[in-house]
């Protein structure tokens, strides 16, 4: 499968998809495609360093190129190299692109319980589990691309164009291509991710726990307890899983939720509100402090789109 036949599969599930919503959405150029896992982006801009909140899921480059940093922890993803997370991790992107080689590429949502059957199932047919290595990485991971993950994109990509084929064969699709991504080098995250035990799952526990409570979660005596783990543990395991303390991360999901909301259209006071400040003057200093502008100037950007 050559590189530019996946990148032309992709502008034209591009172009259909950009002509078929009308939603304003958080990333620039994202469109949702006929199955609602998908989504197909293209940037045709470069774009320094700047806060990106990715939910679990799987992100794949045909053009351009990403770079992320997490804390010390730097990957890349490009034509050569997908990214796979496993938590809704909010780090620093970087866009290398332009109108001659735009940023193009499609994000596949992941859910855990998916994962965790699609294992049983292959466990069930060949007979055996692998278990998954020991390991102190991050749940964001970037991976190589392969010829056979690249022949099933490409057909993933061909089904999404016809809303029929998409309706009937879509999810069938997506599953083919996490079933290969597990035959190569991802394969011991999402095993991991899958798994109800350890260390990895507690985190992931109080990672869930955020995602339903943000708003009125203001310190880690409750998060303690969701996840089983004492106050020290669970500070350990966000340094080791997030590179940030819970509530470092607590507050980096409010700011990024926040700016999505001023995007699809709430007001910068309404924003704050629904995620759970209190205060706009604190807001507006800390959503600046974090993106490096105002949610005003967020809310001018939209208008005069």
């Amino acid at each position: 499968m050559e590189k530019h036949q996946l990148y032309q599969a992709a502008w034209q599930l591009h172009q259909q998809s950009e002509a078929a919503n009308f939603k304003i959405n958080a990333c620039e150029g994202a469109h949702f495609c006929a199955c609602p896992s998908v989504q197909v982006f293209c940037r045709t801009q470069a774009q320094q360093k700047s806060p990106t909140l990715y939910q679990p899921s799987l992100v794949f480059i045909f053009s351009g190129v990403k770079k992320g940093a997490l804390g010390a922890h730097q990957f890349q993803y490009d034509a050569d190299h997908f990214l796979a997370l496993t938590s809704p991790y909010p780090f620093q992107s970087q866009v290398e692109a332009s109108v001659e080689q735009p940023l193009l590429g499609i994000q596949i949502d992941l859910e855990r319980a998916s994962i965790a059957q699609l294992l049983q199932d292959i466990s069930q047919i060949n007979g055996r589990v692998e278990p998954p290595q020991n390991s102190d990485t991050l749940g964001i991971e970037s991976h190589p691309m392969t010829e056979e993950l690249r022949e099933q994109l490409f057909v993933l990509m061909r089904t999404l164009q016809d809303p029929v084929a998409a309706q009937l064969f879509g999810e069938e699709r997506i599953r083919a291509v996490l079933y290969t991504v597990l035959q190569g080098s991802c394969y011991h995250l999402l095993r991991r991710w899958s798994d109800m035990d350890g260390l990895f799952a507690q985190f992931q526990k109080a990672v869930a726990y955020i995602q339903q409570n943000y708003q009125r979660l203001n310190d880690i005596q409750t998060l303690s307890q969701v996840s089983g783990m004492s106050a020290s543990s669970l500070n350990r395991a966000f340094k080791k899983y997030a590179a940030d303390t819970p509530l470092q991360y607590i507050k980096k999901i409010r700011l990024n939720t926040s700016r999505s909301l001023i995007l699809n259209g709430l007001t910068a006071q309404s924003a704050a509100f629904e995620v759970g400040y209190e205060s706009m003057s604190q807001f507006g200093r800390e959503f600046k402090r974090y993106f490096g502008y105002t949610p005003k100037q967020v809310k001018k950007g939209l208008l005069t789109k």
